[in-house]
């Protein structure tokens, strides 16, 4: 399923600090990076095996101010709440809706003093068998 492929190249789409989001671990130069969360489940399964998908996603920026956390994040989560079509390259999933479920909020600071902030949320899509 290419979902994460493809909320990053929405992501990006947005211009400004958002375009040069990344896939996967956060480096530490501060760019903004996608990842996956825990928890990711099926809410409802089908006769011909396609399933409704809860998918856990997070939004992680290393940045030691939280205005440039707050200015970078903030727009990106307004956007993923309004979106309304996300369409799949290979067709392995029907997007329904995003949930935020956690504005931007530091999360933890290493032992170099970099603070992450992450924003969470829930992609609501149909996995296509």
């Amino acid at each position: 399923m290419d979902l994460d492929v493809q909320l990053c190249n929405f992501i990006r789409g947005l211009g400004g600090d958002a375009a040069n989001c990344g896939l996967g671990f956060v480096p530490a130069n501060g760019q903004l990076s996608l990842q996956m969360d825990p928890g990711s489940k099926a809410t409802q399964t089908y006769f011909n095996g396609n399933q409704d998908m809860a998918m856990n996603f997070e939004l992680a920026l290393n940045s030691d101010s939280y205005k440039t956390a707050r200015d970078t994040l903030n727009p990106i989560a307004d956007a993923l709440t309004n979106l309304e079509d996300l369409n799949s390259a290979d067709g392995s999933f029907d997007f329904d809706h995003i949930e935020i479920t956690g504005m931007p909020f530091n999360q933890l600071v290493d032992n170099t003093g970099n603070i992450y902030w992450i924003t969470n949320f829930i992609a609501y899509v149909t996995r296509n068998n």
